[in-house]
């Protein structure tokens, strides 16, 4: 979902900037701008390279590499800017000229629920060995 969205933004910017909320790494927007210290289009480099890594692991994973760990790291680290977003946004509740207001965060939100803390969650779970009970692993 992440590339698709960052192709439509940047093939059509005009026509597809309301995805600017479904972006799973909005945090890391707001990082980029606040270390470039100017406004830059969407999505930036550091988005491009969080989706081609994030793509990559998942192919990695899909052919049968065990890399969960690396999994759970990556997407830890780069979930980081989204958590900060969303505590700066909430405590300071941010005006619609600077940023994103209270109000506005549900979407990301909820998006960074389905897109970085359930895969989390699973890949969590995934990492474990399975129990037969009484303690035995399989």
């Amino acid at each position: 979902m992440q590339l698709t969205i960052y192709l439509a933004m940047t093939i059509w910017p005009d026509r597809f900037y309301s995805l600017f909320y479904l972006n799973p790494r909005l945090g890391l927007h707001m990082l980029e701008l606040v270390a470039t210290g100017r406004e830059g289009s969407m999505p930036g480099v550091f988005q491009w390279l969080a989706a081609g890594w994030i793509f990559a692991l998942g192919v990695l994973l899909l052919s049968g590499r065990s890399l969960i760990k690396t999994y759970l790291v990556s997407e830890i680290l780069l979930s980081l800017p989204n958590v900060m977003l969303i505590i700066v946004t909430l405590t300071s509740n941010l005006s619609p000229l600077r940023g994103l207001t209270i109000r506005e965060t549900f979407i990301p939100l909820l998006v960074m629920t389905i897109y970085s803390v359930i895969p989390l969650v699973l890949a969590w779970r995934a990492r474990r060995p399975k129990r037969l009970g009484w303690g035995v692993a399989c």
